[in-house]
């Protein structure tokens, strides 16, 4: 039987009349709509993320927790509680860090990554995760801005992130976390391995309270540059449970031995929530700190997964690659695409590469909700395969009309802006109550950026963004990070950056420009300027477009719109 959707207008208002369209039973109101899950509410108890996940890794001791891809290196749940306790200890009275003090991991997928977070976030400090391919601008922004105190890093670029301290503050530490144990080290730098097997500082427990701040993870949210956005503990514990409660919607329990997958980066929400879900449920993870098909292929004849969680960059490059065929992918089972909208024709395509013996399905969310808020549930029936799903327990949302001030719901199969309320909604953006107070409603909903529709039986449809951000192989890149940069150009006087359809990557950045008087540059000095400045993903791959002027409102807005069709 198919899942349905209730939908109310508040707890205190009587509907005026029932509509039923199959599955779904509608509520309907005067002026508004609102859509609840049709799945009972999780209780979510009011722990920290560590007292939710060190109850499960004393039930399974001796499992492997995660494995490392390119080194072999495995660490089974005591040794991952050992490690994260010592590193605890370390924190607090080697390095002297106080509860609510920041840390940053630059540093890719490797095996010990969640060995740090769960030991910093156990001795009450909050994390923030940086790209480790970030230049040195971009690491600077960020470590400025919430003002950290240690960066663990990959060894290979602790040079770098030493040059990057002494802009801001040479009293944080760095410490090194080599992919392979015995690499040497510069002067200064401490090294991750010899905190793990010789520290003797003991861990002290620390009074922390589900309402603490445990991520600070960036996101431009809407609009703008990049903004810290504070995940307590109450959110994630929140996010994990109500992807985990209840059996259609949890792929982590389906097996009693899972072997996961994942090509999303863990310093992505994404993939962070891959990781606490994957550790809740007893599972082996594949931490692959490089991702390609090769390596994936890779990872199915040795590790043998059985779920993969996938943006759809590569999903759609699997489903070209001659090397991955029914006999590699057997052991897989399930396939979560995630990150971005997969198309139907993708996972068609998907379908026949691996004869139909992997259930592939797609979530939604975003940073600002931990980051789920929909899932596609196993027993939906195939024609639903282009959905983001229904939404997961304990939340609501509404469709509302994008132009003007009404926030009122819309009725399903029209489309608006989605809104979110759930308690794994943050609880704002680190030091930007304005920025804050522009992403949510007066009444508290959490506005997405993202257009869609819901249709009868709940399930929701992405249509477009109407936020400024680009998505580029499922990363985020803000238009006024690269207009800034830019503006920064001694021959630019004006700058906009927009999204551009690409078959591959889903979207590219594309420049339109202003010239200074009587200035000329090429198309390739723009791109290689900006290229010196920011990750590969953010680069100008859509091209660069010379104009006599920008085309704007009335206020001086930029048409945007206006632009995506030059």
């Amino acid at each position: 039987m198919g899942l349905f959707t209730r939908a109310i207008i508040s707890e205190y208002l009587r509907p005026s009349f029932i509509c039923v369209y199959n599955f779904t039973r509608l509520l309907c109101y005067k002026s508004d709509i609102v859509i609840e899950s049709n799945y009972p509410n999780v209780n979510v108890p009011n722990i920290t993320i560590n007292e939710l996940l060190w109850d499960k890794f004393a039930t399974w001791p001796d499992r492997p927790a995660v494995v490392c891809s390119e080194t072999g290196k495995t660490l089974t749940y005591n040794d991952f509680f050992k490690k994260s306790r010592k590193l605890s200890g370390f924190l607090q009275s080697k390095l002297k860090l106080k509860k609510d003090d920041t840390i940053a991991l630059v540093l890719p997928n490797i095996a010990d990554f969640g060995v740090i977070v769960l030991g910093a976030v156990d001795a009450g400090l909050k994390v923030t995760t940086i790209n480790p391919l970030y230049t040195k601008d971009e690491i600077k922004r960020q470590l400025n801005d919430c003002g950290v105190k240690a960066v663990f890093s990959l060894n290979i670029i602790t040079d770098l992130i030493k040059e990057v301290i002494k802009t801001i503050n040479n009293s944080i530490s760095v410490i090194s976390v080599g992919i392979q144990r015995n690499e040497p080290v510069s002067s200064g730098i401490i090294k991750f391995h010899e905190i793990t097997e010789n520290s003797t500082f003991e861990f002290r427990p620390v009074s922390g309270n589900a309402d603490d701040v445990a991520f600070l993870l960036y996101s431009s949210g809407t609009t703008g540059l990049p903004k810290g956005v504070e995940l307590t503990h109450k959110n994630i514990v929140s996010n994990v449970l109500q992807q985990s409660s209840h059996e259609p919607l949890d792929l982590f329990n389906l097996y009693e031995r899972n072997v996961v997958s994942t090509s999303l980066a863990f310093f992505h929400s994404g993939g962070l929530s891959v990781a606490l879900l994957s550790w809740y449920s007893g599972s082996k993870l594949i931490a692959a700190p490089r991702i390609n098909t090769k390596t994936l292929t890779d990872q199915f004849e040795t590790y043998k997964p059985n779920i993969g969680v996938y943006t759809p960059l590569i999903v759609q490059m699997l489903t070209k690659n001659n090397n991955f065929t029914p006999k590699i992918a057997e052991s897989l089972k399930i396939a979560l695409s995630a990150a971005a909208p997969l198309g139907g024709t993708d996972i068609e395509r998907f379908y026949e590469k691996t004869q139909n013996q992997v259930r592939i399905i797609q979530g939604y969310g975003l940073t600002e909700a931990s980051p789920a808020t929909h899932r596609v549930p196993l027993d939906a029936q195939k024609e639903k395969i282009r959905s983001v799903g229904v939404l997961l327990p304990n939340t609501k949302s509404k469709i509302i009309p994008i132009d003007g001030n009404d926030t009122n719901g819309l009725p399903v199969m029209q489309t608006g802006e989605i809104l979110i309320k759930g308690p794994q909604v943050m609880k704002g953006y680190f030091k930007n109550p304005k920025a804050t107070s522009e992403i949510f409603t007066d009444d508290g909903w959490l506005k997405t950026g993202d257009v869609g529709y819901v249709d009868e039986d709940g399930y929701l449809y992405i249509t477009d963004r109407i936020k400024e951000l680009i998505k580029v192989k499922g990363f985020q890149v803000a238009p006024a990070e690269l207009e800034e940069i830019l503006r920064d150009h001694p021959s630019v006087e004006q700058a906009a950056v927009v999204g551009t359809k690409h078959e591959r990557f889903g979207e590219v950045p594309k420049a339109f420009l202003v010239l200074k008087k009587d200035h000329r540059i090429s198309e390739e000095d723009i791109k290689e300027f900006v290229a010196n400045k920011v990750v590969t993903y953010k680069q100008l791959e859509g091209g660069v477009v010379f104009l006599e002027d920008l085309p704007k409102s009335n206020t001086g807005k930029i048409l945007r719109k206006e632009l995506k069709g030059k």
